[in-house]
């Protein structure tokens, strides 16, 4: 994120959304540490803030997708966890092509801006993988 005003921008959050509906929650990054996705945050003038955004994406339970998911769930359980991981996007993306794209068509980041104290504007853009 970069600020080519003259002044600070703050935020409170980053929202993902997806498709249409706002994500379960997100996990947020700066400088490889964790930070409260609720607190106020700036970016400076003439400056740029890089995050990482960790998302939970939910699915249903098909035969189809316990069929993908097959290897991933026999390691999950083995390890006695609760979380399916499934390796790094880049990954998943390659291994599950067609089901990455349908599980991630139409997401999007929106940030609303501060105007003062009071929530000013709000920038939404496309998830890009």
């Amino acid at each position: 994120m970069s600020n080519n005003n003259n002044f600070d921008k703050d935020f409170l959050s980053i929202d993902y959304y997806y498709d249409d509906q706002n994500g379960a929650g997100i996990e947020l990054f700066y400088n490889d540490k964790r930070i409260s996705n609720n607190s106020r945050k700036t970016v400076s003038p003439s400056n740029e803030i890089e995050f990482s955004i960790y998302t939970r994406h939910l699915t249903d339970s098909t035969k189809l997708i316990q069929q993908q998911f097959k290897p991933y769930i026999e390691k999950m359980l083995k390890e006695n966890k609760d979380t399916l991981h499934v390796g790094t996007v880049s990954d998943f993306k390659k291994n599950h092509k067609e089901f990455f794209e349908k599980l991630t068509k139409n997401d999007s980041i929106s940030i609303q801006f501060l105007d003062g104290k009071k929530l000013g504007e709000r920038i939404t853009v496309p998830v890009e993988w």
